[in-house]
């Protein structure tokens, strides 16, 4: 399933930046308290990211031959804190992570690669998150393909 592995390889990417709490390869609901603590706060506060397919568009190659393209998506959730810093430490969390995609286009374990720079397309003062917490909110985008035949793709 090449756009699970795509997915799976950019949750890795994602988790590996510096202060990125948890990271969910779909988007996770969650019926209690307890279990939002759980699933949601890293290090004593919400933080957590969420890496799903929002769309895909497919193309002709050839002759029974065709071409997905994922419109993958990064959503962020993060505590406000009181402290000045607060929007900042959400706003380079966000830089972080589309550095660390952008410097892997060529996504780890061949698992495909990102056609464009990572894309924010919103990033919210405050948001209503999974948990029914006011919180920053960021959703980045990036489209990506599989790998054609062990190389950069066209």
């Amino acid at each position: 399933m090449a756009l699970t592995t795509m997915i799976d390889a950019i949750v890795a990417l994602v988790a590996a930046v510096p202060g990125v709490g948890k990271v969910y390869a779909y988007r996770r609901f969650v019926p209690d308290e307890k279990t939002q603590i759980d699933l949601f706060v890293a290090d004593g506060i919400l933080n957590c990211w969420f890496v799903r397919r929002e769309a895909t568009a497919a193309r002709d190659i050839g002759p029974q031959l065709w071409r997905s393209r994922h419109l993958v998506s990064i959503e962020g959730f993060r505590a406000i804190e009181s402290g000045a810093e607060s929007e900042k430490a959400h706003q380079d969390l966000v830089e972080a992570i589309r550095a660390s995609l952008d410097s892997n286009r060529a996504l780890p374990s061949a698992a495909g690669w990102l056609r464009e720079p990572v894309q924010v397309q919103q990033f919210a003062e405050a948001k209503m998150n999974p948990t029914g917490v006011t919180c920053w909110y960021a959703k980045l985008t990036v489209q990506c393909e599989e790998t054609p035949m062990g190389g950069v793709g066209q």
